[in-house]
């Protein structure tokens, strides 16, 4: 029987001189050490399952009682770290999902070594980084109920990450002209002069 494909990491980065940056020293001045240690576990959190970590009532309940703070406090302290960009506050308030560019970068560092057995993919209502800073090896998939393609290698489409539409009117847009005119060739009578379409 095959070993199961992990998810998550097992260990990830972490900064000696966090507590020398801005983001987390707002945070401590807010909500004092419980804020910075809620953040921390919801870091772990979010890297054992990969790179992001869906934050419904479960998750609040669980990280409350694991660290004796209220549920109402815990969402408070998440929302702060949204807004203070320590988490994504757009994917937090469209999609009640906690990441941020700065995790998917580490973790997709941390899975490099995974992804020389097998790509790694990730789904693209979820993914933050540009085509140009995803790596070759993160498969960028398209969000369920949308066309039914393939995981698109960010590599292989690194410079088609939205789909041309411009070349596709124009494209019509010939067509259309190209009828127009075979048309008009049709309705013309032979032999008449037309002023404005002299031969230079």
């Amino acid at each position: 029987m095959a070993r199961p494909i992990k998810k998550g990491l097992s260990y990830f980065p972490f900064d000696v001189d966090i507590f020398k940056e801005v983001k987390i020293r707002i945070l401590m001045a807010n909500y004092g050490a419980n804020g910075v240690l809620l953040y921390i576990y919801l870091l772990t959190a979010v890297y054992n399952n990969g790179y992001y970590i869906k934050c419904n009532e479960d998750l609040l309940y669980v990280a409350s009682a694991d660290l004796g703070v209220s549920p109402q406090k815990a969402r408070e302290i998440i929302q702060f770290c949204c807004k203070r960009s320590l988490f994504d506050d757009a994917l937090f308030r469209k999609r009640q999902v906690l990441s941020s560019v700065g995790i998917q970068r580490r973790y997709q560092e941390m899975v490099k070594a995974r992804a020389v057995k097998r790509t790694v993919k990730v789904q693209g209502e979820l993914w933050l980084l540009d085509c140009d800073e995803t790596k070759n090896f993160i498969m960028v998939c398209p969000p369920e109920g949308e066309l039914d393609i393939n995981c698109i290698n960010s590599e292989i489409n690194s410079g088609k990450s939205k789909i041309n539409t411009t070349n596709k009117s124009k494209e019509n847009k010939s067509k259309i002209n190209k009828k127009e005119k075979d048309k008009e060739k049709e309705t013309v009578p032979q032999g008449t002069y037309f002023p404005d379409a002299a031969v230079n």
